[in-house]
């Protein structure tokens, strides 16, 4: 990604230094934060709220939107659903015990208890997830629940050897948070072995979350742009306690907070706003207030209507003396495991097109060939690619189709309505997950 060149090297930002955002972050928070009004989603009620109350002003009708939602919920809802609702309806000063006639509190406590039973039999993993697990040690926690200690000592039995949970720096963040609040209930904090033995588990934890650091030419990042921003504030929220190693905090806040791209997903959007104020969600137990929105209307967040002409396959085949062409090879990769270390079980397309020509209207003449399928959705930021060669990225199961360089597997800093190949350069589409 390229930064804004306000906020580039040398800046500062609250979750790093705790200083007031500058007005070029407040700037891009106020981007973020208005792509986000118009989305029905818990997670996005609690970005914002943790972020700038004041600039919410669909807040009511969230709150509407949000009461049918928890109204759907029952024994059969998963972790993360029922944790993303507590936490919105706590983040609006209303009580998730009795919001809508549901006790929220009450349905991720009965959902804990068949976390480790599947057909009759135990097992080792949490059913819905240690991603969705974090989530719900977090959302009782701030609610001011006491989890019960053997919920907890499952969590601590489900680490991995080098730290982490499950498959990574997503599920490791949330697990971390939840923990980090757990830890000073009086279950706990009164058990010296228990207290023992979860801070050695957050240790664990932290070491690896500071290992999966990497560094990407200018792009510093905590296992990928995508897991990054929930490791960032897992690991500040640490810092508030434990000794933890932030010296490349501004660095990975300046690759995160940059202008938004075609690939920008709502979920990639509110996890990085947070990242600005420095503020989890373990922020609510803290004395949390509400402010009322400075006004009740909205601005405009729908995208200017300009036409376009309907683009058209083009016979290269005809040199124009006057136009360089390059060559451009599509791959195709589905495989969903990492790290990428070159091309492999994938297809290719090779397309010659005008130099100048943008990946978006490369992939549309690759398309003319026969060779190559892809759907994608116009956002007021660009092309969003949803669907390649009949593949459609899960949102439910948080996979995205990225673009990268084929030749080194780094991900590209602009979308497909901005990158313009080279000549012989590969391209990649890689089914990944966020």
């Amino acid at each position: 990604m390229i930064a804004l060149s306000c906020v580039a090297s040398g800046a500062s930002y609250p979750i790093c230094d705790g200083k007031p955002p500058s007005l070029a972050l407040k700037e891009l928070r106020n981007d973020y934060i208005d792509r986000l009004l118009p989305a029905n989603n818990s997670a996005v009620m609690i970005s914002i709220q943790l972020t700038d109350q004041t600039r919410f002003y669909t807040l009511n009708q969230q709150i509407n939107a949000l009461e049918t939602r928890v109204q759907q919920c029952n024994n059969a809802t998963k972790l993360g659903a029922l944790s993303y609702h507590l936490m919105a309806v706590l983040s609006t000063c209303n009580d998730p015990k009795t919001f809508s006639e549901v006790n929220l509190q009450e349905l991720i406590q009965q959902r804990f208890e068949s976390q480790f039973y599947y057909r009759n039999r135990t097992q080792r993993l949490a059913f819905d997830g240690w991603y969705q697990y974090g989530l719900a040690l977090q959302a009782l926690c701030v609610n001011g629940a006491d989890v019960d200690i053997d919920v907890i000592c499952k969590a601590l039995q489900g680490q991995n050897e080098d730290g982490g949970w499950a498959y990574g720096v997503d599920e490791t963040s949330q697990m971390v948070l939840g923990l980090l609040c757990v830890k000073n209930q009086q279950n706990v904090a009164n058990n010296a072995t228990h207290l023992a033995l979860l801070n050695s588990a957050i240790q664990s934890a932290i070491t690896y979350l500071e290992s999966s650091v990497k560094i990407e030419g200018e792009n510093t990042f905590i296992g990928n742009r995508y897991s990054a921003p929930e490791a960032l504030l897992a690991l500040n929220e640490a810092s508030k306690v434990m000794n933890v190693n932030l010296s490349f905090c501004n660095a990975t806040a300046t690759t995160l907070l940059t202008p938004l791209t075609d690939d920008d997903q709502i979920a990639s959007i509110y996890q990085r706003l947070p990242v600005i104020s420095g503020k989890s969600v373990l922020t609510l137990k803290e004395s949390w207030t509400c402010a009322a929105p400075e006004t009740t209307t909205a601005p405009s967040t729908t995208a200017t209507t300009t036409t376009v002409p309907a683009p058209k396959c083009e016979d290269y085949s005809q040199i124009e003396e006057d136009v360089v062409y390059i060559t451009v090879t599509l791959l195709v990769i589905v495989t969903l495991g990492e790290p990428y270390t070159g091309p492999y079980d994938y297809s290719q397309v090779v397309v010659n097109v005008a130099n100048g020509t943008k990946l978006v209207e490369v992939m549309f003449q690759a398309k003319c060939t026969g060779n190559f399928k892809y759907e994608t959705k116009m956002t007021t930021w660009g092309a969003s690619v949803r669907s390649v060669n009949g593949l459609t990225a899960r949102g439910d199961q948080r996979e995205y189709w990225s673009l990268r360089d084929g030749a080194t597997g780094s991900s590209y800093s602009t979308g497909a309505s901005s990158y313009v190949p080279k000549d012989n350069d590969l391209v990649l589409f890689k089914l990944s997950t966020w």
